[in-house]
């Protein structure tokens, strides 16, 4: 019985993790998503990457919308958030040179690279203030220095 229970549970997690990029983003969020080029990013900046593939599950969007939240609500424009589709050219450009293969949300300056993309996996629906302040709580330190 305690056999079944971890394999059901197991299935569980395989299949959440693999719906991640079964449904495609509604009419709505797509009309509302920013069609700007966005001005390279200079290396002593901080900036805020998330990089997504095409199709998206709802945690992906999350993702998306509480980070863009944190950093227009927290730096006032100070601090570049920028999406990235890792399926088209310039997205996956962008993600060779990160050095990222998929779905990722990073905090990158000069070089350094903070992967929170785990974090935000969990937070973004769930805990979504826990995300923003753990936005906030990294980059912080990189923008005093």
């Amino acid at each position: 019985m305690q056999l079944l229970k971890i394999s059901i549970a197991g299935l569980a997690l395989v299949l959440s993790f693999g719906s991640c990029n079964n449904e495609k983003g509604t009419t709505k969020e797509k009309n509302e998503k920013e069609v700007v080029k966005q001005s390279p990013v200079k290396a002593e900046q901080v900036a805020v990457y998330y990089f997504h593939s095409t199709r998206r599950c709802a945690t992906c969007q999350a993702i998306e919308r509480v980070s863009r939240s944190a950093v227009k609500n927290f730096f006032e424009g100070n601090i570049r958030f920028v999406s990235y589709n890792i399926e088209e050219e310039d997205g996956a450009a962008k993600a060779k040179e990160v050095n990222v293969k998929s779905s990722a949300l990073v905090i990158m300056r000069d070089g350094e690279k903070i992967d929170i993309t785990d974090e935000a996996f969990m937070n973004a629906r769930s805990n979504p203030q826990k995300l923003k302040a753990l936005i906030k709580e990294k980059i912080e330190p990189l923008k005093k220095s």
